[in-house]
């Protein structure tokens, strides 16, 4: 029997045969992800930014520079709303995980074990809608026990 000596990369590997010496294939380099497209970079930066702000100033900054206006909204009613997701979320922004969504993003915000999802539509013309999606909690209802009462919630 035969031992072969292949080196592969930056360690070497002996590698046991019968018969002749077969070639050995280079591993395959695993595919890297690619990062998201650059206005998707761009526009998650200025919304956590933005999340991470305490005045209005920040809110109207973000929006001059990346929000498309809404027909259906007031610039008064999308301050107000994007004023209570940053209340919802601002704990919660030591966390962030992203996941990609078939029109934008979505910011997953985790901390104090509670977590929570942002929904950003986005595309190369801006931000089109940034909101708090339902979380698990609440969209379940209180489980009750078997004589009909109901069990104590966390109150969150």
């Amino acid at each position: 029997m035969k031992r072969y000596f292949v080196p592969l990369l930056a360690f070497a590997v002996t590698v046991m045969a019968s018969g002749p010496a077969l070639p050995v294939a280079p591993p395959t380099p695993t595919p890297t992800k690619s990062p998201p497209p650059r206005y998707i970079q761009v526009s998650v930066r200025a919304a956590l930014q933005m999340l991470q702000g305490h005045d209005d100033a920040s809110i109207e900054a973000f929006m001059n520079a990346l929000m498309v206006p809404a027909k259906s909204r007031t610039r008064s009613e999308t301050i107000a709303s994007l004023r209570e997701l940053r209340r919802t979320v601002q704990p919660l922004l030591g966390n962030v995980v992203l996941k990609p969504d078939s029109d934008g993003v979505v910011l997953v915000l985790s901390g104090d074990g509670k977590t929570r999802r942002v929904h950003m539509v986005v595309n190369h013309t801006g931000v089109h809608k940034l909101e708090l999606m339902a979380s698990d909690a609440e969209k379940s209802k209180p489980a009750t026990k078997k004589d009909g009462k109901q069990k104590m919630g966390s109150g969150t």
